[in-house]
This record gives C-alpha cells, sequence and structure tokens, in this order.
C-alpha cells in the first residue's frame, strides 16, 4: 500500500509540473513583454559583445516581426494558482520566449519548409525547469501546423537554428532534444558588427528533420 501511494504521489506530482505553464503564440499585446524577457535573458551573450549591443531586440524590431506573416513569438506563460474558467483576468507571467521563422525552399524537385528559431529565452528565476525545452518542442510543433497550413502536407519539414561557438554548453543541450550539429555558418553583417572584435566569434548550424 505505502509502494502503490508513492507512485500515485509521483504521477499527481508529474501532472502538477505539466499545469504550472503553457506555450502560446504571443499577442501583440504582450510585445514590452516578450522584448523585456528576451533581453534579460540574453545578458548571457554580454561577455562577447559590445555594450551598445548586449540587447537582443528593441521594441519597434520585436513589434515588426510580431506583424510578421511568416514567424512568430512563443511564450511560456505562467499558470497563476487558482487560474481557469470563472476565475478573475489576471495578467500573465511570461517565463520565456523564442521567435519562430520560416520559409519554403527548394529541395530538388520537390519542396521543403524550414523552420529557423532563435533568441530561446528564460528568466533565471524559472531556469531549469524544462520551459527551455517546452518552447522548442511547441515550435517544432507550430512549424508542422504551419506546414498543413499553406496545404504541403506532404512537403519535408526541417528545423534549424544558429547557435554561437562560444556557448559550449548549448550544444549538449540541443544534441538531447534531437539536433545535429552542422557547419559553421557564414558570417553575418550583424553579428561582425555587435561582437567584441578580439574574440573569434561565429554562429554553427544545427537541424532536425521533423518530416
Amino acid at each position: 500500500m505505502a509502494e502503490q501511494n508513492s507512485v500515485q504521489s509521483c504521477c499527481e506530482d508529474e501532472q502538477k509540473r505539466k499545469r504550472l505553464w503553457s506555450v502560446r503564440r504571443a499577442l501583440s499585446s504582450e510585445a514590452t513583454a516578450v522584448k523585456d524577457v528576451i533581453n534579460a535573458a540574453f545578458q548571457a551573450d554580454a561577455f562577447f559583445k559590445k555594450p551598445e549591443y548586449q540587447n537582443r531586440f528593441t521594441l519597434e524590431e520585436v513589434k515588426r516581426m510580431m506583424d510578421s506573416e511568416d514567424g512568430a513569438f512563443l511564450v511560456c506563460v505562467k499558470q497563476e494558482e487558482g487560474e481557469g474558467e470563472g476565475d478573475a483576468k489576471v495578467d500573465p507571467v511570461i517565463m520565456g520566449s523564442l521567435r519562430l521563422e520560416w520559409e519554403l525552399r527548394s529541395a530538388g524537385s520537390e519542396e521543403e519548409l524550414v523552420g529557423h528559431f532563435s533568441a530561446v529565452s528564460v528568466l533565471n528565476q524559472y531556469a531549469s525547469r524544462g520551459i527551455g525545452k517546452s518552447l522548442v518542442l511547441a515550435a517544432e510543433e507550430c512549424l508542422l501546423e504551419e506546414a498543413q497550413r499553406q496545404g504541403c502536407p506532404k512537403a519535408g519539414v526541417v528545423m534549424e537554428i544558429g547557435v554561437i561557438n562560444l556557448r559550449r554548453e548549448l550544444f549538449h543541450w540541443y544534441e538531447a532534444l534531437g539536433y545535429l550539429t552542422g557547419k559553421p555558418l557564414p558570417h553575418s553583417e550583424e553579428l561582425q558588427r555587435i561582437i567584441l572584435p578580439s574574440l573569434d566569434v561565429f554562429c554553427i548550424g544545427m537541424s532536425k528533420r521533423l518530416r
């Protein structure tokens, strides 16, 4: 009986954990909150950036990307205690966010829907809870849904990301989610503009075939 109660308790804890947050597309009214969450999380990259470029996005950039038809911001929203139908409305607490974009590319005689996510961000107070993983998995699901929406259910679907070479811990994290490490990406003008000249900084491509 004691063992049965222990198993039941573990299951209840897991169900409770899954109710702690949800992932959805960001609303236009959340542009400022999205910008603040991403910029706060990206202070982890400050060691290789010039001081004037340590923030990832401006509010204007976030708003412009939110208006794009070929991308979206996803947000992880904290489920408040007692929140549900009939409860009083509360302002959502955004715990993390990422940017997802997609495009159709020719792949021989066929086409592929290729997604690219970036700016994966989790606030420090919510780190190590699985929020980043939830955001990435939600981005993959969103890309598969976009393939259906565009009327190309049989097209290949591939997700890509560029990872800064100095953030070595991220390669193992993405590999655990099924991403394969590729080759260094061509230097972008944006990256060369923001990095400290004394450092050798570049992006390495990673990808995962979803279909």
